[in-house]
């Protein structure tokens, strides 16, 4: 029969190799889960925000940058252009 020592180093032993599997697990699965989470959180928000920024933005650009080609940079030639070929076609409508 064991004594109280031996029962006490047994003891011992078994708690210390149990927390160092449990610590390691814990880390591990926590960590892979952590990871995994975070990750997939980081990447949907950036990913819809990223896309919302994107199409918001491009939708100014396009309308800021439209208005200025059209009424500013090109107004002259190119806009006698479109004159001409908007009253071309609507000659050819009617």
């Amino acid at each position: 029969m064991a004594t109280r020592s031996q029962i006490g180093q047994y003891t011992r032993a078994y708690r210390a190799i149990y927390e160092n599997i449990s610590g390691n697990l814990r880390e591990r699965i926590s960590g892979n889960l952590r990871d995994r989470i975070t990750g997939n959180l980081r990447e949907l928000i950036t990913g819809n925000l990223r896309e919302r920024i994107t199409g918001d933005l491009r939708e100014h650009i396009g309308q800021s940058t439209g208005n200025l080609i059209g009424e500013n940079v090109i107004g002259l030639n190119f806009g006698k252009n479109i004159e001409e070929k908007q009253e071309t076609w609507a000659k050819s409508m009617s």
